[in-house]
This record gives C-alpha cells, sequence and structure tokens, in this order.
C-alpha cells in the first residue's frame, strides 16, 4: 500500500509446509518506506514477527528480527545506487550490510554487497559479487558469495521475466 510516492507499507504472509524445523510455521513480515527524495530513501522492515508468539514451527528455527537501511541514489535515478543497513534480532545479535549497484550501458547492473553477521559477538564477513545482463523484459545474472564459513566461496545465478527487467539493455535481435 503506497498514501503516494513518499510513504509505502508492506507485508508478505509465509506458510512453510515442509518436514523439518520449519515445517508447518507462518511467517510475517511488515516493511515500511519513506522516499522524501529521488535521491534518498529509509527502509524498516520486521521479519517473522510471529516467532515470539511461537507461531514458526513451535518457536523454532526462526526469531524475529529488525532491519533499518538508508539507500542514496546521487543522481536521482537508480543509475548508481549505495544503501547501508543494520539488523537487530530478538537473541541480541546485531548485522551490518553495505551495497553498491551501477548501470551499466546497454548490458545490465554490476553490484556489490559487503555484509557482517553478529557484530555484537563473534563477527563473520560474507561478500557478495555480480552480474546482471537484462534483454528487454528478461534477465539472467550471477555472482560469486566469498566470505567465513563458506569454505572456497559459491557461485549464484539467477533469471527473471516480468515487468521489473530494465527495458534499456541489451540490443534485442534485429534492432
Amino acid at each position: 500500500w503506497a498514501r503516494d510516492r513518499e510513504l509505502a507499507l508492506g507485508g508478505a504472509l509465509r506458510l512453510f509446509a515442509s518436514e523439518g524445523a520449519l515445517g508447518g510455521g507462518v511467517g510475517l513480515d511488515l516493511g515500511l518506506t519513506w522516499r522524501p527524495s529521488s535521491f534518498f530513501a529509509l527502509g524498516l522492515v520486521g521479519h517473522d514477527l510471529l516467532a515470539p508468539a511461537g507461531l514458526t514451527a513451535g518457536g523454532e528455527g526462526l526469531t524475529a528480527s529488525f532491519a533499518l537501511s538508508g539507500q542514496l541514489r546521487p543522481f536521482g535515478r537508480d543509475d548508481l545506487l549505495f544503501e547501508v543497513g543494520a539488523t537487530f534480532d530478538a537473541d541480541g545479535r546485531i548485522g551490518a550490510r553495505g551495497i553498491a549497484r551501477g548501470s551499466v550501458p546497454r548490458v545490465g547492473h554490476l553490484w556489490g554487497a559487503l555484509e557482517g553477521e553478529d557484530l555484537s559477538g563473534d563477527a563473520g564477513w560474507r561478500a557478495l559479487f555480480g552480474l546482471d545482463l537484462a534483454w528487454g523484459q528478461a534477465a539472467v545474472g550471477g555472482g560469486v558469495l566469498v566470505g567465513d564459513g563458506l569454505g572456497d566461496g559459491a557461485w549464484l545465478a539467477h533469471a527473471r521475466l516480468g515487468a521489473g527487467a530494465r527495458p534499456e539493455a541489451l540490443p534485442t535481435p534485429g534492432v
């Protein structure tokens, strides 16, 4: 729901239907964004808000957490953006994340993220770097994830089809 372009509220209700720790659980997330200008935005998200009530798989596996982040777009568009955020959970853990993404004309996006987990205790750090290639309403991308507890790292891949892809990316055949 968006009152206007400056203020929006959203939510997600998830039903877990699997065997194991999360089977039969329910997850509720609520988020609020405020964008006073095209250059700056703030967001607040509460994840798994039903966990304290024991509704997420009998209280196992998930804990409630809150994330606060700010985003800066130096040109007032998504061509270049920087985001920093912090996460706090019900177990007292504190995390931090920084993200940078830039448009590569006629290709897609180049992006990177650095994330620290449990900074108040035994901090673990991870870095993720990748490239998204877009054709009209379709996009494919991938990246590499490295950091604490990941061994030699991991490769990621994704594909997207729909309104979220950037139409001014790679040229379509015949153009």
